[in-house]
């Protein structure tokens, strides 16, 4: 964009200089915005590509796990202490350890397959109702992340233990120190209330962090990462509990969202980094694409 300004005389010299502002003037006016759209469109770099609320009364955004049954969305808990995170339903999920094997030993389902480049941030809202049996051998996990199992390349997962929510990962064949729950601010053993679990990955880098209620729990770099974090439909929002439980082991879930450096969901702000992304529910607008722009 040229930004011209005449020269003048003394005897037209009002009138140029008249002109030369509404020229400046016209200039910045479509220079601030450009920019605004240039910052609008940055911002939506990262979208959503996935988000589930339970809201539709079904598992039908889910794929199942094996022979497995999904979970259920359901309007109150249990308990009676706090129903769903948002809206008038959540998602519960048994584990019964009473069943050797059966379709519903425990309620599962994965995330589908998305489009991601390098970013990931997963965040899911999560409270173990009062009746969860609370061990710290082998206890249950939950939002497992599997990754290239051929290669035993990636391996995340909570647990639900006496101790809170326990963290553990296995990248890139580095077994991580596991994180027990002791990070001051992190309440999540706290079945009285909902709880926030954010899981951010840049395969790039090697970059893994994860937050318990807005709380920085994990962090650590393993190099560049060649297999999936998920983005393959290998995300079981709960696993396996081998500590012995009895038949009713409820976990409620709520608001399960994806965020990826792909083009190809809901429109977002903010950075999958520090976990401050965040997408309105149902905005499908984007900003308007500008091919030319002139100034006369």
């Amino acid at each position: 964009m040229k930004l011209a300004i005449s020269s003048f005389s003394n005897s037209n010299r009002s009138l140029s200089i008249t002109q030369t502002q509404e020229r400046i003037k016209a200039t910045l006016g479509s220079a601030t915005i450009l920019c605004a759209i240039l910052l609008a469109t940055s911002s939506h770099a990262a979208t959503r590509v996935f988000y589930d609320g339970a809201e539709s009364g079904n598992a039908n955004l889910w794929n199942q796990v094996d022979l497995r049954s999904k979970c259920d969305a359901v309007t109150s808990s249990a308990d009676g202490i706090k129903g769903p995170y948002t809206g008038s339903r959540m998602f519960r999920c048994n584990d019964d350890g009473t069943l050797i094997w059966s379709a519903d030993r425990y309620q599962t389902m994965d995330i589908p397959p998305f489009s991601m480049n390098n970013e990931v941030l997963y965040r899911v809202r999560v409270r173990l109702d009062q009746n969860f049996d609370r061990t710290s051998g082998s206890p249950k996990k939950i939002f497992r992340i599997f990754g290239s199992l051929e290669h035993v390349q990636n391996f995340e997962s909570t647990f639900a233990g006496n101790s809170g929510f326990v963290w553990g990962t296995y990248v890139n064949n580095i077994q991580s120190p596991n994180y027990w729950g002791w990070a001051n601010g992190d309440t999540t053993m706290n079945s009285s209330s909902w709880h926030t679990l954010e899981y951010y990955y840049n395969k790039t880098t090697g970059n893994v962090k994860v937050w318990h209620d807005h709380v920085l729990v994990f962090e650590q770099t393993f190099g560049p990462i060649t297999g999936s974090v998920g983005e393959d439909g290998i995300v079981h929002l709960t696993s396996n509990f081998s500590d012995d439980h009895d038949a009713t082991n409820y976990i409620y879930f709520d608001d399960i969202e994806v965020f990826t450096d792909s083009a190809n969901g809901t429109p977002a702000t903010g950075s999958m980094a520090d976990a401050s992304i965040s997408s309105s529910a149902g905005s499908t607008l984007s900003p308007p694409v500008i091919t030319d722009i002139k100034v006369n």
